[in-house]
């Protein structure tokens, strides 16, 4: 019967809870009056404290902590309800979660803490990072959360706590790599890396360099900004690509133009012996391929 009562009770909070503020009485009181429910989970392995996280639920969590909820109870994913805190943005949720003890560097199954999680929102970074989140952690694919960050008040931030400017992820991407193929809203993290000391020249396990990758993605601001760090414009990847051939190939005339004037080698060649032009010719650019040729 306790069994059946209590996934009534997990049905009555994740189903609808939003709009029906009866039912979390009703599910609050309950775990009150009997504590053995602050324990059940649903099918993700989720308990009364991660759905309250979920739904930013601040004033029923502070019940159910009261109550003797497990802090750092983990479902099916190893994920806290921290994580979920962080998720759903309720730093208020956090901010309990932390007061009652949760772990802030508490790492899910493929090694993602809530920091991770948090790079996107200034004020839950703060959060953690005043609470000792540890910058350097690591999930499973090498990525730090400097990483993942693509807002500069965030980045400022991680880089302020020590996160390593020029750390290199799994496939030895620094956070420059990825904020250069960035086309919207990352020339500010991008000057802020530079600015920083990443190394504009940082060469991946395939040869890549973050100019490349602004070429790939036509990030021509980031270009700009990268050049003007001392980018190598003529660096190829292990493929003979040069940062042109990354224009050419993916139709980024404005990044093109800037890279001939820059001093790209239009002649350079990669492994199979094509040019920038031939490449955007063979990807159905012709006049990309013309520009390349003729400028």
């Amino acid at each position: 019967m306790r069994r059946l009562a209590a996934l009534l009770l997990v049905a009555l909070l994740y189903g609808g809870c939003g709009e029906k503020p009866d039912r979390i009485e009703q599910v609050v009181a309950a775990a009150e009056r009997d504590p053995a429910l602050l324990q059940t989970v649903d099918g993700e392995g989720r308990t009364l404290l991660h759905l309250a996280a979920d739904h930013r639920l601040a004033e029923p969590m502070a019940r159910l902590i009261r109550a003797g909820a497990v802090v750092n109870a983990r479902d099916r994913n190893g994920r806290t309800p921290l994580h979920a805190a962080v998720i759903s943005g309720c730093a208020d949720c956090a901010r309990q979660l932390l007061a009652a003890g949760a772990e802030v560097n508490a790492a899910d199954q493929v090694g993602v803490t809530p920091l991770h999680l948090a790079v996107n929102n200034a004020e839950m970074t703060a959060l953690l990072l005043d609470a000792k989140a540890d910058g350097n952690a690591r999930d499973r694919g090498g990525r730090l959360p400097l990483h993942l960050a693509t807002r500069a008040t965030v980045v400022g931030a991680l880089l302020k706590a020590g996160a390593p400017v020029d750390g290199r992820d799994g496939s030895g991407r620094t956070a420059l790599h990825r904020a250069a193929g960035r086309w919207w809203d990352a020339d500010d993290v991008v000057e802020l890396l530079l600015g920083a000391g990443a190394d504009a020249n940082a060469v991946d396990d395939f040869g890549g360099a973050p100019l490349m990758a602004a070429a790939e993605f036509n990030a021509a601001d980031n270009a700009r900004s990268l050049l003007a760090a001392g980018a190598k414009v003529n660096a190829a990847d292990h493929d003979g690509l040069t940062a042109l051939h990354w224009a050419a190939a993916n139709g980024a005339e404005p990044v093109a133009r800037l890279l001939l004037e820059a001093g790209a080698d239009r002649f350079a060649r990669d492994v199979m012996g094509r040019t920038a032009a031939d490449l955007a010719r063979e990807r159905g650019r012709p006049e990309l391929s013309d520009i390349i040729a003729n400028q």
